[in-house]
């Protein structure tokens, strides 16, 4: 059996959703990268 995972970082949350619906449409897990430092608006 092949595990699948979707991998992804998302500051504003576009990617996330978007890396939310492949993960539900491939029956993959789900792992969120998560910086070390907060972003601020300023830094996106």
């Amino acid at each position: 059996m092949t595990r699948t995972i979707v991998t992804f970082f998302s500051a504003t949350g576009t990617t996330e959703m978007a890396a939310e619906a492949l993960a539900k449409a491939g029956h993959a897990e789900l792992y969120r990268i998560e910086p070390t430092e907060r972003y601020t608006r300023l830094g996106i």
